[in-house]
């Protein structure tokens, strides 16, 4: 800290004359200067001290006392203020005059100019020639410039401006809700940067200024490629809010956007008002426009309003409340069509969902999802995750966690819908209720102790209903020697059926209670290696899973939520090869499999993995889904081989192969090969295809998938997704368009046709301009981008994290 320094004259000292070539400085009437402190024995003694080698005059410094408190921080006219200049004249504390490289700071504003007044009791500084005022916000620079220092109020006349900010960006999550503790975020914070010109700026306070016909942009230099003009803006850093009238945006000098009013957060902040308007395409409801309005109700929760026009059908409504507090959170969206004019009726759709924590370990949660008609989502979505769906969840659910135990109730129903008349959907059965209990001791005397118990009441207006009371207690006892293990693990799987059959005879009173017996064992085995001048420890990690259980008849069970498990790595390590709880496979089988992984010692991160596993049985498996199937006499399953990970710089393979030795033939394959050198560069190739599991075993799936980010040069970029089955010979999603970067601003193009159905494909187009740090206009295709295109980047040149607005759609 620099030394106390106390005006000479104060000590009867001889006030030094400045140094050669140092402007004289005037103290302002504004820094009132403060009466000598008389030596006490509170206070410390005050001790002369020599002057620094760059002080113009000796200083003071006081000696340290405990009794000394901390020193208040200066707020208003308390305030230093220097003027400094060529030349000063004046009156003694009423006026001074500053001519030649005037200079007025006072804390962290700084005013220059060629000319400038100050008039200390009203503490107003008139400036005039080449002004510059320079704070926190930015530098505004004209001709003449009248401002009340310490109030902050005043004018500029003719100014150019340049204003900055600390923008904050939360978690790419669509108008965050900022309630502390409730969710988990990550702030991503960046200077940006507002440049103009108006005719006035008026200063209405700290941080707070109205620009009268004022031009903005924030693209730098003279020229911009975009600006705003408006009649009136309003800008208050303090509450970080802005207000403009007759607002018209520009786009190479040609306008394309008005505004008669807008409202708009400084800081990412929620705000209420209308957003950028949307607008696209699509072959179902023809041309898209929509104008969305957002109310910020209260800090925890908020309405966005989304009025919506479709030239084929009508107009729609769409409505977007959320709220959020300590103890719970929810979402309810709404849409309503009042008269589609193609299908000659009114539409709607819902979708609610609840999260509740009523205390002590109770929590409940509520989802209802509902439509008006079979083809609402594929007729007016736009997203591929909407107008794929064909079962709508409605549930409600309440849970007790007790630490090692948890119980759950649950009452849950579909609305099954059906699109498309060539490929029927199957209605599931309801649960009313289904009530869980899990519990497990891990450390239970050395034992690991588990149990799974549930009572379902399964319904359905055509199928076999029933109750069942299912429970499975296990016990394991993990052993471990270094980089050794085994589990032992016993477990009694048992049911009771009460039945109400429909469309099958047979008893209604069914039970079972099933030993289970399973050794899982193993090793991870570990060398250095040196591979092109690396270092690298390898895993071998063997693994042996065996299971007995015996048989028993099941044919007579319906299959209310259970079915054939899929082959992968994580099936072939566990007991049952059915899921849910209706069927219990009989087993004297052993898994063998093998791993190995590169690891950087360094960091411990896996740079790749290879897997290869068999299942093999030792007698024949006779359980079966259906009463009728024949038992599988098959001694060794497939093969399972995956390989994972960076394969050469930039690029990554991920693979996972299932082989039939005994028809020597491919049952499933999955290849992706991403090369990604750079953000804004990214190319992707996939080829996956599939058997059924029935007879003939004909091919289900044969598909390519290409997809990529490429810059073309000139600052365009080319994306794409081409995902074709080649079975059906009929592209299933292809995604197409162009972008252009132009500093401070992007124009996206996008081409989207999707197979919604095996009849005609639905088609749409998107067009999007991003203001870079102000808004984005037309319809949002980054979620279809990121979607196809993984690894996908915005090619502003800004963190492809950073949302392009609070509102931006959930991915």
């Amino acid at each position: 800290m620099a030394p106390f320094r106390v005006d000479p004259a104060l000590l009867g000292l001889r006030p030094q004359a400045p140094r050669a070539g140092q402007s004289p400085v005037a103290p302002a009437s504004g820094a009132p200067v403060a009466s000598p402190i008389p030596r006490t024995a509170n206070t410390g003694e005050a001790v002369a001290a020599e002057a620094l080698p760059d002080d113009p005059l000796p200083g003071l410094h006081l000696a340290a006392s405990s009794r000394m408190g901390a020193l208040p921080e200066p707020t208003g006219e308390s305030l230093p203020t220097f003027l400094l200049a060529d030349r000063l004249s004046g009156v003694t504390d009423v006026t001074t005059v500053a001519e030649g490289n005037a200079e007025l700071r006072r804390l962290n504003k700084t005013v220059t100019a060629d000319r400038m007044t100050y008039r200390h009791v009203e503490d107003e500084v008139e400036a005039e020639g080449n002004v510059v005022l320079r704070d926190p916000t930015g530098t505004v620079k004209g001709p003449l410039m009248r401002l009340q220092v310490d109030a902050q109020t005043g004018f500029f006349d003719t100014p150019e401006f340049n204003f900055q900010q600390q923008r904050v960006f939360r978690d790419n999550n669509p108008y965050f809700i900022p309630v502390p503790g409730a969710t988990k975020t990550e702030e991503i914070r960046r200077n940006t940067v507002m440049q103009g010109k108006a005719d006035r700026i008026l200063f209405e306070g700290e941080q707070q200024y109205r620009l009268e016909n004022a031009t903005f942009s924030t693209c730098l230099g003279p020229n911009p490629d975009w600006y705003g003009r408006v009649s009136d803006l309003g800008l208050d850093y303090e509450r970080e809010e802005g207000e403009g009238r007759n607002g018209v945006l520009y786009f190479k000098n040609v306008p394309f956007l008005y505004a008669p009013l807008m409202s708009f957060g400084l800081n990412q902040q929620r705000k209420s008002g209308f957003l950028a308007p949307t607008f696209g395409a699509t072959s179902n409801s023809g041309a898209d426009f929509s104008l969305p309005y957002y109310v910020n109700l209260a800090p925890n929760y908020d309405l966005l309003v989304t009025p919506r026009v479709l030239t084929k059908r009508g107009a729609l409504v769409n409505g977007d409340f959320r709220y959020l507090s300590s103890s719970y959170s929810g979402q309810l969206q709404a849409e309503y069509l009042p008269n589609d004019s193609l299908k000659g009726s009114s539409r709607h759709a819902y979708n609610l969902m609840h999260f509740q924590d009523f205390g002590r370990g109770f929590t409940g949660r509520l989802d209802l999802q509902g439509v008006s008609d079979d083809t609402y989502y594929t007729d007016l979505a736009s997203r591929y995750a909407i107008t794929s769906q064909n079962q709508l969840l409605r549930r409600g659910m309440l849970t007790y966690s007790g630490g090692w135990w948890s119980a759950t109730g649950m009452v849950q129903k579909y609305q099954t819908l059906q699109p498309d008349p060539l490929a029927p959907v199957a209605k599931p059965y309801a649960l009313e209720p289904q009530i869980t209990v899990t519990a497990r001791r891990p450390d239970f005397y050395t034992t690991d102790l588990a149990f799974t118990g549930s009572y379902s009441d399964f319904r359905h207006p055509t199928l076999d209903e029933g109750k069942r009371v299912y429970a499975y207690p296990t016990l394991a006892l993990p052993l471990q020697s270094g980089g050794l293990f085994i589990t032992p693990k016993v477990g009694l799987n048992m049911a009771s059926y009460s039945l109400n059959r429909q469309q099958t005879s047979g008893e209604n009173s069914v039970s079972r209670a099933i030993p289970v017996f399973s050794v899982d064992t193993g090793a991870v085995f570990e060398r250095d290696l040196q591979l092109g001048g690396q270092g690298f420890t390898q895993t071998l990690e063997p693994r042996l899973f065996y299971v007995n259980i015996p048989y028993k008849d099941q044919s007579n069970v319906p299959l209310f939520d259970t079915s054939a498990s899929d082959i992968n790595f994580a099936q072939i390590f566990t007991e049952n090869r059915y899921t849910g709880a209706d069927r219990v496979g009989d087993a004297n089988q052993l898994t063998v499999a093998l791993a190995s992984r590169l690891i950087r010692p360094e960091t411990g991160a896996e740079v790749i993995k290879a897997l290869v596993g068999q299942r093999l049985y030792f007698s024949d498996q006779k359980v079966t889904l259906n009463a009728g199937d024949p038992p599988s006499t098959v001694r060794r399953a497939d093969w399972l081989f995956a390989l994972n990970g960076q394969v050469a710089p930039y690029t990554t393979f991920d693979a996972g192969w299932q082989y039939n030795p005994r028809d020597a033939r491919t049952e499933r394959l999955s290849t992706v090969l991403r090369y990604r050198p750079e953000i804004g560069k990214v190319l992707q190739a996939g080829y996956r295809i599939s058997r059924d599991s029935a007879p003939p075993f004909n091919a289900s799936i044969r598909q390519i998938d290409l997809a990529g980010q490429w810059p073309l040069g000139g600052r365009w970029y080319a994306v794409g997704r081409y995902n074709y089955s080649l079975l059906d010979q009929r592209l299933l999603e292809g995604v197409g368009g162009l972008e252009y970067n132009g500093g401070c601003w992007v124009v996206r193009g996008v081409m989207q046709q999707l197979a919604v159905t095996s009849a005609t494909p639905v088609r749409a187009f998107f067009m999007q301009l991003e203001l870079s740090d102000f808004a984005s206009i037309g319809s949002n295709p980054l979620s279809i981008l990121r979607r196809n295109i993984p690894g996908y980047s915005r090619t502003l040149p800004s963190d492809g994290s950073v949302p392009v607005s609070p509102y931006e759609e959930a991915l």
